[in-house]
């Protein structure tokens, strides 16, 4: 029963699809059969185009937080660096404070 529930919205797709092979078939023959396969399958391909699309957008996302990240470290390391001598505290750091 819970493999059914899991996946509800396949099996609703699939009888959905099913459902609407059959009617062309029944109302329009073999070319409204043949036009209903060539519309779930463009269906198919843009649903897929959409998810690799979603999944290319996260992974960008997470690779810019990443490298953010990586220049904090590099940031606070060289800060660090840099304030470990203290008579080094009053030189430039190249940052502009009007």
């Amino acid at each position: 029963m819970t493999a059914l529930l899991d996946h509800a919205a396949f099996i609703a797709g699939a009888i959905a699809a099913i459902g609407l092979l059959y009617l062309s078939f029944r109302l329009f023959g073999t070319k409204g059969l043949l036009a209903a396969i060539g519309a779930l399958f463009l269906l198919l391909i843009y649903r897929k185009g959409r998810e690799d699309g979603s999944d290319t957008f996260i992974e960008k996302e997470r690779s810019d937080a990443d490298d953010a990240v990586r220049k904090a470290d590099a940031a606070r390391i060289d800060a660090g660096v840099r304030d470990a001598d203290p008579e080094r505290l009053r030189e430039s750091d190249g940052f502009r404070r009007d």
